[in-house]
Parts: C-alpha cells; structure tokens; sequence
C-alpha cells in the first residue's frame, strides 16, 4: 500500500507516541547475519501486516475474503455505509489497490473506534514491501472496558484476601521445598474471576479508605507519642 495512502489516517510510528521521538538518534545493532537494523524501543503492544500493492493486478471473489476477516455486523453496517464499495466488491473481480485500501481503513476505523479505543501507528517494513500496523492500549478506563466486554478471567489479588481475613491460597509444595532444600515460597493459586468494572471500583475505593483510615490512625498515634514518656530503666510503666 502507498504510503501516501495512509498518511492521512495514522501518525508515523516514530512520530506518534511510540516511544521515541524522531530527532533522537536512533540506536542500531547488527543480526545474526550481519545487516544492521534500527534498534526499536517502541511500546506498540500488537502489530498487523498489511502488504504493499506493489503493481497492478486483480483479485478474484473479494467477498469471499471480507466475510473471512469481518464479523456480520461490520459487514452490513459496511454495506450501508460505503454501497458504492460494497457493490464493487460483490463483484468477481475488484482492483487490488482499492481492495486493500478499504480493508485498511475499516480495520484502522474499528480499532480506534469507541468499541476498542487503541492507539494506532504504522512503520514500513525494511524491505519496504510490508505496511506494519501497530497498536496499543494506553488508556485504563479503555483497558479495563475491553475486559469486561471480553469477560476476560482475572487473579484475585493476595490483598484481597487480606481484606476478607484469608490467606491467599498456593500451589502444592515440592519435595526440595518439603525437605528443605528449596526455601523459595510456592507461587500464590489464586482464584480468577471476570473482570467487572463495578466490583474492581468498589475494591479499589475500599483498599484506598482503609489506607487512608489506617494513616489517619498511625499519624494520630504518633503525634501524641514521645520516645522518653513512660519509660524508665529500660521497663515500660503501667
């Protein structure tokens, strides 16, 4: 794909909040077999490759591949939105060029959107023959959405069984950890729950009161407490 064809839509991977600015010097090392590469700090989180539409050709059934990449939905919501396109590609033959650019945007458009809210980037590739798209997930409201929507099973946390009075529970000890000869602690089992935004807001804004009742606690305390009141000859006064 033509680079021209998406500056429009992405900030350069260098320039856009990839974890580096472009004026800086960037570091290079060399591979394995010798060619040197730029050396990438970048924090992108996922990464897509596209291919460039080097020449001009044809592609058969373009239908075909849309269904395998986009659910339903996006295809009728696609179809109403953009019906010059969509009747194009009912075709069977479409343009390569045109039939890549769509499928860019739309992906560009649902990753940004409101439904995921992901960052966007791109870089070439070194041969220049690829398009990498690149994206991450820098926001925690956004993050913490896409696992409740994802239903994504989560650890609970040693604090929260703390909280509730409970220890948090363990894998089995080995035998070098039963006899002795590994004094490494067995790694936390924890149970997994899915994540709801509610109950992870209300535990947070419960862990953050008893902190703050437990400061509010200790500063009183000390406040009133002098090292040399109450003891004498090294025993404490009753």
């Amino acid at each position: 794909m033509p680079k021209n064809e998406v500056e429009p839509l992405l900030q350069d991977a260098e320039a856009g909040g990839g974890g580096g600015s472009s004026a800086d010097a960037p570091s290079t090392h060399k591979t394995i077999l010798g060619t040197e590469v730029v050396q990438d700090d970048a924090d992108w989180q996922y990464c897509i490759v596209f291919n460039r539409v080097m020449t001009e050709s044809q592609v058969q059934k373009p239908m075909d591949i849309l269904q395998d990449i986009f659910t339903d939905r996006v295809q009728e919501n696609w179809a109403d939105s953009n019906p010059t396109f969509w009747e194009h590609a009912n075709g069977d033959t479409i343009d390569r060029s045109i039939l890549a650019k769509n499928v860019w945007e739309k992906v560009t458009e649902i990753l940004s959107g409101a439904s995921c809210g992901f960052t966007l980037g791109y870089k070439p590739t070194l041969d220049k023959e690829k398009i990498l798209l690149l994206f991450k997930c820098d926001n925690e409201d956004t993050t913490q959405q896409l696992a409740e929507r994802m239903e994504m099973k989560v650890p609970l946390t040693p604090e929260a069984y703390t909280v509730k009075g409970m220890e948090c529970p363990t894998v089995e000890q080995t035998f070098g950890q039963w006899i002795g000869w590994n004094t490494k602690q067995p790694p936390f089992a924890p149970l997994h729950m899915r994540y709801d935004v509610s109950t992870a807001a209300t535990f947070n804004a419960t862990t953050k009161q008893r902190v703050r009742k437990s400061r509010e606690t200790l500063d009183r305390i000390l406040s009133g407490w002098n090292p040399n009141d109450g003891i004498s000859h090294g025993r404490i006064r009753r």
